[in-house]
């Protein structure tokens, strides 16, 4: 009788303390959102491709975006988006919650700079895809797959993220 019940205790266990996949990122306000992205844009994908590092250790995919509408920024009418992962020479890197765009999609992105490239602000957070109705009224949402958005404390959140390995 013992045996059953020590199994049963065991499987929940192991249950509730599997491991959750995917990327902590600290969440961040619309205001906090705007206030950290160097540039804030409306436009279209009109490119992608996944290139290595300069050392060949990591692969990042370039998104070229067509800019429509420049909310916040001086920008060129093409920006370049770059996101760490992708497939490559038979590699495939794939960084769970890292924001992927794809070419036709129109997008509002807001964009910070990590060093002399430009990424997806608060990962996921920072991208929202324009869906138009059948008469033409926009309406944008975005993608938070494979991120888990927590609070912190500290008051001074930056943006983009910078983690051992994703610049």
């Amino acid at each position: 009788m013992k045996l059953p019940t020590a199994l049963r205790s065991l499987a929940l266990l192991l249950a509730t303390t599997l491991p959750v996949y995917g990327t902590l990122v600290v969440q961040l306000s619309f205001d906090e959102l705007v206030q950290q992205s160097e540039v804030v844009a409306h436009g279209r994908v009109v490119s992608s491709r996944v290139a290595w590092d300069a050392d060949r250790s990591s692969l990042w995919t370039h998104y070229e975006i067509q800019i429509e509408e420049s909310l916040k920024g001086e920008l060129e009418s093409l920006v370049s988006i770059q996101e760490p992962g992708g497939e490559l020479d038979g590699v495939v890197s794939d960084v769970a919650g890292t924001p992927r765009y794809a070419v036709g999609e129109e997008v509002v992105v807001f964009a910070a700079r990590a060093g002399a490239v430009l990424r997806t602000c608060g990962w996921g957070q920072g991208r929202y895809v324009v869906t138009r109705s059948a008469t033409g009224t926009a309406a944008v949402a975005r993608d938070l797959r494979g991120i888990q958005l927590v609070t912190s404390r500290r008051s001074s959140r930056q943006c983009p993220e910078r983690r051992r390995g994703i610049p």
